[in-house]
């Protein structure tokens, strides 16, 4: 059984800066500042903060996929660009692409 933690506080990380996979709960969609739990599903490893979210991602695509904000794209959570929402916000957006996300921030700031 894998334990779960409450980590502290993620140290802050800009909003603009990709994030590693490996610190996000991609099915809690939440950047937790540490290395979360391995979950390998076909030839993928996808990441989780619990053994509730290893049986998650193993058991439906629904946990493994996201859509990109910009395009409205279904996203495969494994490769795709991890933001934080904003600065205050553990939450995360997947996109497409960096050129996605860049998109997404001029559409935002206009």
């Amino acid at each position: 059984m894998i334990p779960h933690e409450s980590p502290s506080p993620p140290q802050a990380v800009n909003i603009n800066n990709r994030l590693p996979e490996e610190l996000v709960c991609l099915v809690n969609d939440a950047y937790m500042g540490i290395k979360q739990f391995p979950v390998p599903v076909g030839n993928k490893i996808y990441y989780g903060c619990c053994e509730m979210c290893v049986d998650k991602l193993q058991g439906s695509d629904e946990f493994r996929y996201g859509i990109d904000p910009f395009s409205k794209e279904k996203v495969d959570k494994v490769g795709a660009y991890i933001v934080r929402q904003a600065e205050d916000n553990y939450s995360v957006f997947y996109f497409k692409s960096k050129e996605n996300h860049e998109k997404y921030m001029l559409e935002m700031s206009s």
